[in-house]
């Protein structure tokens, strides 16, 4: 079912103004979802039959453990239960029909921060969360991604001292639902590198971006994961995003769109940016762009529309200040269509 997430389409201000002026084009990608039922950012999102599931994250108090689900239709978000601990930056990953959760940060209320390595999957019949076994080393924000099927990877960020210690580091970590058993990937990344984005593409993990192991500055390399091969590759292409990170991520088709972000540099705005690269091209082009700019937002793909929710927004008056806003991106014109299926 198309348009659930639909409450107003973007509308031009005005009312009854003068006969003279302009009127404004309305846009039609965007449209206005069902608010997050607290304002959240660095939060795990997926998919997951058929409803959206949000966990962990930051809120205007401070980390956070609640896990909350949009069901296809409804018209508010349900509370579900809660993550075993506090978790920001955490990940939401869907593999062989189970929910996961792993990764990031453990932020109790005392703001000590440490890198958690559990696991847990979703009962959804006992709305409880399980133990699974824990990632092989501590490291939070890695590139992190499910092939759907068996195979949830984790590739790069801040880790254990084997594995990239305070700098990001260029290993990969490969859980195999079937076998409940976590194992390196046989070789690196070409760079090292924390903060990066991941996208599943017809049976191959690309990993985006990130910070630079070297120097710190945005990694232009786009590297492939082969899962079946176990062996990594690069593309000729670059990552176009100009030094932008906190991108939110998101597939449609053969494309990636990546959504917003920030500039690293103090009292930059946050970006309403949208761009898309073409796997199959190779080529990057730009949307429409997101309405509110923002950065640390989550985004997601459902019937067909590109889910984007969250993050900090930044305006004069409240710089970095949490967002609840959810918007959503509908495909339109002759690309629309095949982006869907």
């Amino acid at each position: 079912m198309r348009g659930i997430w639909i409450l107003a389409v973007w509308t031009a201000a005005g009312g009854c103004g003068a006969p003279e002026e302009p009127e404004v084009e309305q846009d039609p990608h965007w449209s206005v979802g069902v608010s997050l039922p607290v304002p959240l950012s660095q939060f795990g999102a997926a998919v997951y039959r058929g409803a959206i599931y949000v966990a962990g994250g930051l809120t205007d108090g401070g980390s956070v453990a609640a896990v909350f689900r949009y069901a296809s239709g409804a018209n508010e978000w349900e509370r579900v239960a809660d993550l075993p601990t506090f978790r920001r930056e955490t990940h939401l990953l869907v593999a062989s029909d189970s929910l996961f959760a792993a990764g990031g940060f453990n932020v109790p209320p005392n703001n000590v921060l440490f890198e958690d390595q559990r696991m847990w999957v979703y009962d959804v019949e006992g709305d409880a969360w399980l133990e699974r076994p824990s990632l092989p080393d501590g490291r939070h924000d890695p590139a992190m991604v499910s092939t759907g099927d068996q195979i949830i990877l984790v590739s790069g960020g801040l880790g254990s001292m084997d594995h990239g210690g305070l700098t990001p580091g260029d290993t990969a970590a490969i859980y195999d639902v079937r076998t409940g058993e976590w194992r390196y990937s046989s070789s690196a990344m070409s760079v090292a590198r924390s903060s990066a984005m991941a996208a599943l593409i017809q049976g191959k993990i690309y990993i985006f971006g990130g910070g630079r192991a070297t120097d710190g500055a945005l990694a232009d390399v786009i590297e492939v994961y082969d899962v079946a091969s176990d062996t990594w590759s690069s593309l000729d292409a670059t990552f176009d995003a100009q030094n932008v990170y906190t991108m939110a991520p998101a597939m449609l088709g053969d494309e990636v769109h990546f959504l917003g972000g920030f500039v690293p540099v103090p009292g930059a705005p946050h970006l309403d940016q949208h761009l898309v690269f073409n796997v199959m091209s190779g080529d990057w082009t730009r949307a429409a762009e997101l309405p509110t700019a923002r950065g640390s937002a989550s985004a997601v793909m459902l019937d067909g529309q590109i889910i984007v929710m969250g993050g900090f927004r930044w305006s004069q008056a409240l710089p970095d200040a949490i967002t609840d806003t959810v918007e959503v991106y509908t495909p339109v014109g002759p690309g629309a269509r095949s982006a869907q299926e």
